[in-house]
Parts: structure tokens; C-alpha cells; sequence
């Protein structure tokens, strides 16, 4: 992976050059992921209600200001 990394900057031709090289370990962490899946469901359905909420009042009160708003 290394290899491929400096070869591909290589190419671009900006005389960089490699200061240090050190090998990590990744690890996925899915709780993480679960969390922030939620996260993101829960700010879509809030964003969701309040296009609803906005259009029908809009409507209701005949407001193309609220209407064209979303």
C-alpha cells in the first residue's frame, strides 16, 4: 500500500520525499458506526417533520413564501 502511496505522489512531480513510515493497526469499531447511523435517522426524520410541517402550513395559509422557503 505504501508503494503504491509514494509512487502515485511521485508522479505529480513537487520533489516531495518520505520523512517517516509507521505501521498502524485498524480497527473497526461498529458501536461507533450504530450510533451515528442513529444519529442521522434521527436528524433526516426531524428534517423531514419540519418540511411537512412548513409545506402544510404554507398551504393552509396560502403563503407561497413558506411554500417556495423549502
Amino acid at each position: 500500500m505504501l508503494i503504491s502511496i509514494e509512487l502515485a505522489i511521485g508522479e505529480l512531480n513537487l520533489n516531495s520525499t518520505l520523512i517517516e513510515h509507521e505501521e498502524t493497526e485498524y480497527t473497526k469499531q461498529n458501536n461507533e458506526d450504530k450510533k451515528q447511523r442513529k444519529a442521522l435517522w434521527a436528524v433526516l426524520i426531524i428534517n423531514f417533520a419540519f418540511f411537512i410541517i412548513e409545506m402544510a402550513t404554507g398551504i393552509v395559509s396560502k403563503s407561497m413564501g413558506l411554500v417556495a422557503d423549502r
